[in-house]
């Protein structure tokens, strides 16, 4: 019977080590970001802070169509506003959207940001305005020549896409979706 407890304890001592294991690996994964970009994030001013309240806490892929892997990562930044960091790998140029800086509909604080993912479909319908009233006329349905990164809010209890950031080859644009 002591020598059954024992084997017991043992497997259950093996099993908590393997998945406190694999946690340790996935939380690295989380945040080990790729070389090409460490110097450019240690580069960052001071009040512009890493921090994971997306998951994943970032997204790489090429966003401007130049052949190069790029990345996006959730950010907070001035009185600890929340936006997005974009760095191009090829220029090194920083884009901050969000995060104390005005940027499309989605304003200079994101903390409506609860979920993004990359959007890698050439085709995306974009919400339509009337110039006048700001009423929504419809949509039209346009095409992406490259990724873009697809933005999601809480409404109504579920994640709905708000906006695609999309580089239109001078800057990043938003192009809005749903309501």
């Amino acid at each position: 019977m002591r020598k059954s407890m024992t084997y017991r304890f043992v497997a259950l001592l093996l099993v908590v080590v393997s998945l406190c294991s694999a946690q340790d690996i996935f939380s690295k994964a989380e945040t080990e970001f790729p070389a090409w970009c460490k110097d450019e994030i240690a580069k960052l001013d001071k009040v512009y802070t890493i921090v994971p309240y997306l998951h994943p806490t970032f997204i790489t892929a090429d966003l401007t169509g130049d052949g190069t892997e790029d990345i996006a990562i959730a950010i907070t930044g001035q009185k600890n506003k929340k936006g997005v960091l974009i760095i191009n790998q090829e220029t090194k140029k920083k884009y901050f959207l969000g995060a104390g800086t005005e940027f499309g509909n989605g304003g200079d604080e994101w903390a409506w940001l609860v979920k993004w993912k990359l959007y890698a479909e050439k085709k995306a319908n974009q919400t339509q305005f009337d110039q006048k009233t700001g009423d929504i006329t419809g949509s039209k349905t346009i095409t992406l020549k490259h990724n873009a990164i697809q933005l999601y809010e809480l409404s109504d209890g579920t994640a709905s896409a708000v906006a695609l950031l999309y580089w239109d080859g001078k800057n990043y644009t938003w192009i809005h979706q749903g309501e």
